[in-house]
C-alpha cells in the first residue's frame, strides 16, 4: 500500500512542483526586486564615491548577474574608470572591463545595500609615482574623511 503512494502521478508531480517550480519561482522574485533596484543602487554608489574621493570614477553602464558571485547576487560596473581628479580626464589610473559587486539578497530586500564582494575582472591599474612620493591611485583615493566614517557609509565591514 505504501509503495502504491510512491509510484502514483500525483506524488510525483507534487514533489517537482516543491522542488523546482517553486524555488526557481522565488529565485526569479528575488532576481527581479534586484532588477528594478539596480539603477538605484548604481547612481547612489557613484554619487557617494565621486562626493568622496577626489579622484573621479565612470562608468558605461550596468547589468544584473545573479550567478557570477553566487550566493550573493552582483552588478556588473562595465567599463569602469577612474580619474586622478575631476578635471583631468586625460589618462584613467584604473580601467576595468567588469567590476562585479556582490549584495546579500536578503539585505536588498531589506533596503540594505551592505556591499559584501567586489571582485574585478579584465583591468588595469597604471599607478605613477609623483616626485613628492605620493601614487596616483592614492591621491585619487584620498577623503577628507576618516576610513571608519567611510565604511560604514559605503556599507563595507571587515
Amino acid at each position: 500500500m505504501k509503495f502504491r503512494f510512491l509510484r502514483s502521478w500525483k506524488f510525483w508531480r507534487r514533489l517537482v512542483i516543491w522542488t523546482l517550480i517553486i524555488p526557481i519561482f522565488f529565485l526569479s522574485i528575488l532576481v527581479s526586486i534586484v532588477y528594478f533596484n539596480q539603477d538605484k543602487i548604481v547612481q547612489e554608489l557613484i554619487t557617494e564615491l565621486n562626493q568622496d574621493f577626489t579622484g573621479e570614477v565612470e562608468i558605461d553602464g550596468s547589468h544584473i548577474s545573479p550567478f557570477e558571485a553566487f550566493p550573493y547576487i552582483s552588478i556588473d560596473l562595465e567599463h569602469v574608470m577612474i580619474y586622478e581628479d575631476k578635471q583631468n580626464h586625460k589618462d584613467p589610473i584604473v580601467n576595468a572591463e567588469d567590476i562585479y559587486v556582490g549584495f546579500n539578497i536578503w539585505d536588498l530586500i531589506a533596503g540594505n545595500f551592505d556591499i559584501q564582494l567586489i571582485e574585478v575582472k579584465n583591468g588595469y591599474i597604471h599607478a605613477i609615482q609623483h616626485k613628492d612620493g605620493e601614487l596616483n591611485i592614492a591621491k585619487a583615493l584620498t577623503t577628507e574623511k576618516d576610513i571608519e566614517e567611510l565604511e560604514e557609509e559605503f556599507h563595507m565591514y571587515t
